[in-house]
């Protein structure tokens, strides 16, 4: 049960520090889950971004409810992802009703506090890239594996370019079928 109030507490401080979505989130839940509480290892971390994003829905939700199964089954899982959702709504619920009973100057407080907001969401994203970067880093040695980051970043630019036009832009599914296979001919031609 320990187990149990102790996923609660970690994925309800990670809900209260979210800000700027899922992506934001990456850097807690390395912290909490990897460097705080030896629950994962940094591959097995890895893993669980990499299937948090696979799967619908939102990154954290879905590492909440993949590492609360994992540490204490079903019921791990539930409460995990009560405390990752019911947090902030009811932080923002308690916010909102005070927000409304507030004055004028107060909500332009709020607004300023709202656009203060943004240079740490730019940060907590970049913090995301570099905990995710981090693991692939020493991959990077080999010739081969540099070679395919560049041509890998080149088509990322090139799929970014294209879904400014028209037909990408409203069948996006011709992106991802393109980068799917311009990735399998570097597979083919590198490896």
């Amino acid at each position: 049960m320990s187990t149990i109030f102790t996923l609660m507490a970690v994925f309800a401080k990670v809900a209260l520090g979210a800000f700027g979505g899922g992506l934001a989130t990456i850097p807690f839940i390395h912290h909490e889950l990897v460097v705080v509480r030896p629950w994962l290892t940094e591959e097995m971390f890895g893993q669980t971004i990499a299937l948090a994003q696979m799967t619908p829905g939102p990154i954290a939700l879905n590492s909440a409810t993949f590492v609360g199964y994992r540490l204490g089954g079903f019921w791990g899982s539930w409460w995990a992802t009560i405390a990752l959702v019911g947090t902030p709504v009811l932080v923002l619920a308690l916010l909102l009703w005070l927000i409304s009973r507030a004055s004028e100057g107060v909500q332009k407080k709020v607004a300023a506090f709202q656009k203060a907001l943004r240079p740490a969401v730019a940060g907590l994203l970049l913090a995301a890239f570099c905990t995710l970067l981090r693991p692939i880093l020493p991959s990077f040695a080999s010739f081969h594996a540099l070679l395919s980051g560049i041509v890998l970043v080149a088509l990322a630019v090139v799929c970014w370019y294209l879904s400014r036009f028209r037909p990408f832009k409203t069948y996006p599914q011709l992106i991802i079928l393109l980068a799917a296979v311009a990735g399998l001919c570097l597979k083919w031609l590198i490896v």
